[in-house]
């Protein structure tokens, strides 16, 4: 993967999230449909960008975007609930605003630290193995870029789990008018997280420390099955 491939994502996506932000700052204004074209124009880039021939963005910060995504709209939930009448708790509201937009610009982060970890990857692959010494450098070099790939999918797991937990909050206490879109943003970070740990899965079949996959394989297992229970809560909160 070449250097001007992630720096031309990491353009389009702050492009992205620069656009969104002033999306939701018009939706509270309620001049939605000029800033809609402008949102249009950004997200193209994205997925022209993921339709390409291109290696990234691949599934891993494609992940990481719809992660970034469902956080958006927790913040948006937030933003909607500022001084209502029917949100008492103002307090939770600007945290879990804040917490919302932090965990947007973290997964933000994470999507281009993901093509960044893959690059890593084709880059070792790609070392000269001429001599018995080259082939042990290179063999050692890739091991060690396999498992910053396998770590980097782990991290927006995480995020997305905080995610998923922070729009069950948002449905509980911001307004109940925008209750669809807390649980659409948990829904697209649970998928974000599941979705990511295959990510893990494959890079471990390539790792020969089994030692060293033990507890990742359990940390995979666990954050698979909170992000599965936090979705069913979710859901059952939205119908009840």
């Amino acid at each position: 993967m070449k250097i001007r491939e992630s720096v031309i994502f990491y353009f389009i996506w702050a492009e992205f999230i620069l656009e969104f932000r002033s999306l939701i700052g018009a939706y509270k204004g309620g001049s939605v449909v000029e800033q809609k074209l402008l949102l249009n124009q950004a997200f193209k880039g994205i997925l022209n960008e993921t339709a390409s021939a291109s290696a990234t963005p691949g599934g891993g910060s494609i992940s990481a975007l719809a992660g970034a995504l469902g956080s958006s709209l927790v913040a948006m939930i937030a933003c909607l609930s500022v001084a209502k009448d029917q949100c008492p708790d103002q307090e939770a509201i600007r945290r879990i605003l804040k917490d919302s937009k932090m965990l947007m610009n973290q997964l933000a982060l994470e999507a281009d630290e993901d093509i960044k970890a893959f690059s890593k990857v084709m880059s070792a692959y790609g070392l000269p193995r001429a001599t018995e010494e080259d082939k042990v450098s290179r063999a050692s070099t890739i091991q060690l870029a396999l498992k910053d790939a396998a770590e980097a999918p782990l991290r927006v797991a995480e995020l997305c789990l905080e995610v998923i937990k922070l729009s069950d909050e948002a449905l509980e206490k911001g307004n109940k008018n925008a209750a669809s879109d807390a649980v659409a943003g948990g829904l697209l970070a649970e998928a974000a997280l599941q979705a990511v740990l295959l990510n893990v899965t494959v890079n471990l079949k390539l790792i020969k420390d089994d030692a060293w996959k033990v507890p990742i394989k359990d940390q995979m297992l666990a954050l698979s099955l909170q992000g599965e229970e936090a979705r069913k809560k979710l859901i059952e909160a939205l119908r009840s």
